[in-house]
């Protein structure tokens, strides 16, 4: 059931980007919003298998609940994507890294929060209360931020990169010239990039998934020396505000000392994935040794923290100048989200199914270093590969990552007006 909504995730990318080009930007982030906020009322909601006396109804439970994790995946799909995508093409080029990032970031800071919650409801609760009633609090507290969500995106206005393309498309039209439909025109004339954006995604897919989920698991049931479970929530929860303070501050530095260019965002993650890459196993030997290295596990689990961040701060401006803006948000919805399904949907499931079927506690490290690899390997092939080839519209404010040097020395449709 959980694993179910990864696989939704594309799904969801592909409808919802499918939306947020057509239609709107705008628009789509409102659809997904509604349907984030609505899939937590339910769930806070959900009558029991069998557990809530009187509120009971068997496996009818579990497959509403089912239903409701698959429109939550489907939502979440097109959610992440269109922030990062408005937050792009309606920045300003001095802090334009810095605000693309800051869906990565504020995303951190929501999990934090979810485990700050968990970890004072794992210690104020009786393991029965938690089981009765206690696991419904978190999403209950989700739903009046929904609704002040839905009121703010009801506010947003139109990105001017996505007017100036509607504008570009409806002239195209009226000419009589082809128009190419946005999925087939994203699959066909952009399917290097997507591949592309999905291998690269990996890295930060996996990474990111074990440093928030599955090395709570493991610190609390898979190692000798094992930490409470209270204990591992607020050494992650720190970690996860470690993350996020790290990715705001690599985004300033870029921002600042690369001016947000091409080819520093590819210095910065090549530099930090390869890192990664070759320091997993080791940084993954310190977290092994539980209670008898306190020190160790966390600077560890820090450091690990560190390097994902400072891959994921420029990964967010690196991914959105791989499409052009008619199918920016369908190409890289699916992309990335066809990561998440298969990099981070059964991460926690594989690690664990590693760790305890290897003699070597830290073989879960090395399925992430050839992940790593992999994305690494990705990377330097877009540096080669399908960048010169992406068409872009001429250069605006909303268009801000050309990478197209010839059409960045036309003059934009700012100018000409």
């Amino acid at each position: 059931v959980y694993a179910a909504a990864f696989l939704m995730r594309p799904v969801g990318g592909i409808i919802l980007g499918y939306v947020g080009d057509k239609f709107g930007r705008v628009v789509s982030l409102g659809i997904s919003v509604t349907g984030m906020g609505v899939t937590a009322v339910l769930m806070a909601l959900l009558p029991s298998y069998d557990y809530a006396p009187g509120y009971s109804i068997g496996i009818t439970a579990t497959i509403l609940m089912t239903i409701v994790r698959l429109v939550q995946g489907l939502s979440i799909g097109g959610e992440l994507i269109g922030s990062l995508i408005y937050s792009n093409e309606t920045s300003d080029r001095r802090n334009r890294v810095l605000l693309t990032a800051l869906p990565f970031a504020s995303s951190g800071g929501g999990i934090a929060l979810g485990y700050l919650i968990a970890a004072i409801l794992t210690h104020v609760l009786s393991p029965a209360q938690q089981n009765l009633f206690g696991w419904r609090i978190g999403f209950a507290l989700g739903s009046p931020i929904a609704v002040l969500a839905v009121v703010a995106r009801s506010k947003l206005q139109e990105s001017e990169a996505f007017q100036e393309e509607k504008f570009k498309s409806s002239e195209q039209f009226e000419k009589g010239e082809e128009v190419r439909g946005i999925f087939r025109e994203a699959v066909c004339r952009h399917g290097v990039s997507i591949l592309l954006v999905f291998l690269v995604t990996g890295l930060f897919a996996t990474g990111i998934w074990m440093a928030d989920a599955w090395l709570t698991v493991y610190v609390t049931q898979i190692i000798s020396n094992p930490l409470s479970k209270t204990d591992a929530l607020y050494i992650n929860m720190a970690c996860i505000l470690l993350n996020v303070a790290t990715i705001l501050a690599v985004a300033v530095l870029i921002d600042r000392f690369l001016a947000g260019s091409r080819r520093g965002l590819f210095w910065v993650m090549a530099s930090s994935g390869s890192v990664a890459m070759v320091s997993a196993p080791f940084l993954l030997m310190g977290v092994s040794r539980g209670t008898d290295d306190l020190a160790g596990l966390v600077l560890s689990q820090m450091a690990w923290t560190v390097l994902i961040a400072t891959y994921s701060a420029p990964l967010t401006s690196w991914m959105i100048g791989r499409f052009p803006v008619r199918v920016r948000y369908v190409g890289l919805a699916t992309a990335y989200n066809l990561s998440q399904a298969i990099f981070g949907g059964p991460a926690e499931l594989l690690l664990s199914a590693i760790a305890t079927s290897s003699a070597l506690l830290e073989a879960p490290a090395l399925y992430f270093s050839a992940v790593a690899a992999v994305s690494v390997a990705g990377l330097i092939i877009s540096e080669f590969v399908s960048c010169a080839q992406v068409p872009r519209v001429p250069h605006s404010k909303g268009d801000p990552d050309n990478l197209n040097p010839e059409s960045s020395r036309r003059p934009s449709s700012r100018s000409n007006g």
